[in-house]
């Protein structure tokens, strides 16, 4: 018989004992740090290598270890062995002739100019290399609400796996509460490199970046003013939670029939499975209506406006409960709900 997990509250001791989240991902510089000083410190300087292996390579999933072949004219992204991390080197992703490698010295050298400006507060590393970033301090959002501070950071991170690039942009938080502010993808990703690119072929990035940087912050303030000023009805309100956190996809295997009774097994903890999500889901649509209730009474120059609303997502997505959450908020799914937020915002009218 296949049993289910106990179901995990949704906010608990993460809501309660708020930090900033990014924190928990890396080697933390309370007082910033050049990008180079970051790299070492953080244990970041290290070479990947790519190659057309004969021999087998270690690959975690789910935190088991198998043994990944890659063999014949496969070109290979491989992780080295680090001491006191990890003993053997590792296989990160398959990679086509036109890939060409952005070793993580080479990106904190990059990035150092800007870096001299902005310092860097976080450090690390995700998926045993998968993932390098930086998390540069930037500035405040200036705002027309006197009760809110909203402070950016840079985002500077590059996957290895040969689906995605080195790229840089901007999120913010809000200081009264550590919520993170994904305003979009786009502002998020404001910058990407891809590997078939040299990087030094790119300077010009970083000769415009804090132009541009800050004229990003100047239209996320823009957005915030508006947001702040304008009314939103309950059903708007509903709308933009259910957009946020949509209802999850049923299996194609649910509802077909079987006399196999494995596969009838299989089918009915696969709708019960279902049945969690989808309840799971309408409580997180619930527990945003009482968070944004709760934003109103705390914050009642800016309640019941669109802002209040995308506070309650920013809230919940935050702070809930769950595995990789913090890494979710700012990589992940979390991100997502946050952007959607935002992205039902800039429909209204």
């Amino acid at each position: 018989m296949v049993t289910r997990k106990r179901e995990t509250p949704i906010l608990g001791d993460r809501y309660a004992n708020r930090y900033l989240p990014f924190y928990k991902l890396g080697t933390v510089f309370s007082d910033g740090v050049d990008s180079m000083e970051a790299l070492e410190y953080a244990g970041l300087d290290y070479e990947y290598q790519i190659d057309k292996p004969t021999a087998r390579y270690t690959k975690m999933i789910d935190g088991t270890e198998f043994v990944q072949n890659v063999e014949g004219d496969t070109r290979a992204v491989i992780r080295p062995p680090i001491a006191g991390r990890y003993d053997t080197p590792e296989w990160i992703g398959n990679v086509t002739d036109r890939y060409s490698l952005i070793q993580n010295r080479e990106i904190a050298e990059f990035i150092q100019p800007l870096t001299e400006t902005y310092p860097v507060k976080v450090a690390g590393e995700l998926g045993r290399g998968r993932t390098v970033f930086y998390v540069l301090s930037g500035s405040e959002i200036k705002t027309t609400i006197p009760t809110e501070q909203i402070n950016t950071f840079i985002l500077v991170k590059d996957g290895k796996n040969g689906g995605t690039g080195l790229s840089i942009g901007m999120f913010a938080v809000r200081v009264a509460c550590s919520n993170m502010q994904m305003f979009s993808k786009r502002v998020l990703n404001s910058w990407t490199i891809k590997h078939t690119a040299s990087i030094r072929d790119n300077a010009e990035i970083l000769i415009d970046g804090m132009t541009k940087l800050e004229q990003i912050k100047k239209d996320c303030s823009l957005l915030i003013n508006k947001y702040s000023s304008t009314q939103m009805g309950y059903e708007d309100r509903q709308s933009m939670f259910a957009h946020s956190y949509p209802l999850p996809r049923k299996s194609t295997t649910l509802g077909i029939l079987s006399d196999n009774t494995a596969q009838a097994e299989r089918t009915k903890y696969l709708q019960r499975s279902y049945d969690l999500a989808v309840d799971r889901t309408k409580q997180m649509r619930t527990t945003a209506e009482e968070l944004y209730s709760k934003f109103n009474d705390e914050n009642p120059d800016v309640a019941n406006t669109v802002w209040a609303s995308i506070q309650a997502v920013t809230e919940l997505s935050t702070w809930r409960e769950g595995t990789k959450a913090d890494s979710s908020v700012l990589f992940g799914a979390r991100a997502n709900e946050i952007y959607r937020a935002y992205e039902y915002a800039q429909y209204l009218r």
